[in-house]
């Protein structure tokens, strides 16, 4: 078969292969992405609810084992519409300057431009592929095969929410699309010290929260200026204890001496270090 196919496909029904037998679980933004705070700060969530849980819905959908490289390296990347990245981008803009209880969550079932299930998005290629790509007609099951560039590719709809899409799309340096490039501007602002701070401190939901499927709000009245948070952490060290000795649990995975903080990402314990001296 060569002619275009007119439904949307789920993200299962493209392949490297016309053999679609063999799939495999692809999460979007992995645990060690240092833009998760970010995420977490712009999307309406408390600290750590998606890094204790990257593997929830929104940030994972099922895809053949094959495509899993091209997705990873971004040789192959899922595009939102229009529609879908000019809301996100505004809710992301207008959340960056909110409290954390007068944010816009990113699930917000009044928002039906970032529901799963209206979201639409194009695969598009990075780079020069030299496999054709075979689709699979999700009424009859119909195979097709697609050569490079892939100009009938149809158009898909993912579990995934657009926000986690959109965090791994953006990097592709070679897409030249300026409201997917804009969200990945608004991350890349909030993943330095700010939302490095609203990390650090302790927050009504930040014992309370299970991953994505918990949306509590609290205060942000504990948000002061990221300076004032570190300093304010350096001063629960014990007198004459290293300060950057004390930054995670202990072997038994109990929590450190000050009681108050989970381990410190990278980038987190770069910042620290950088102002305890």
């Amino acid at each position: 078969m060569t002619e275009a196919q007119d439904d949307f496909l789920n993200s299962w029904d493209v392949s490297f292969s016309s053999d679609f037998s063999n799939t495999a679980s692809f999460d979007f933004v992995p645990a060690f992405d240092v833009l998760l705070p970010a995420i977490e700060w712009l999307s309406g969530l408390p600290p750590h609810a998606f890094s204790l849980d990257v593997d929830c819905a929104e940030n994972t959908v099922t895809i053949q084992s094959n495509m899993r490289k091209e997705l990873i390296t971004r040789g192959l990347i899922f595009v939102p519409d229009n529609a879908t990245l000019s809301k996100l981008l505004e809710i992301l803009q207008r959340n960056q300057q909110c409290q954390l209880d007068e944010r816009t969550q990113f699930d917000d079932p009044n928002i039906p431009e970032l529901d799963p299930a209206v979201c639409t998005y194009t695969l598009m290629p990075t780079r020069q592929l030299d496999e054709s790509l075979f689709t699979r007609d999700t009424s009859d099951g119909t195979v097709t095969e697609h050569k490079y560039p892939y100009p009938n590719l149809p158009m898909f709809k993912l579990t995934a929410h657009p926000l986690m899409v959109s965090a791994r799309s953006y990097k592709a340096v070679i897409v030249k699309e300026p409201l997917l490039q804009g969200i990945g501007q608004s991350l890349e602002d909030a993943s330095c010290i700010d939302a490095l701070a609203f990390r650090r401190v302790k927050c009504a939901t930040d014992s309370g929260s299970s991953g994505c499927s918990s949306y509590e709000t609290a205060s942000e009245s504990f948000l002061e200026t990221p300076d004032q948070t570190i300093f304010k952490w350096l001063a629960l060290v014990p007198p004459g204890a290293d300060p950057n000795s004390d930054l995670d649990m202990d072997r038994d995975g109990n929590d450190d001496e000050t009681g108050n903080y989970k381990p410190l990402c990278p980038v987190e314990l770069m910042v620290l270090r950088s102002v305890s001296v």
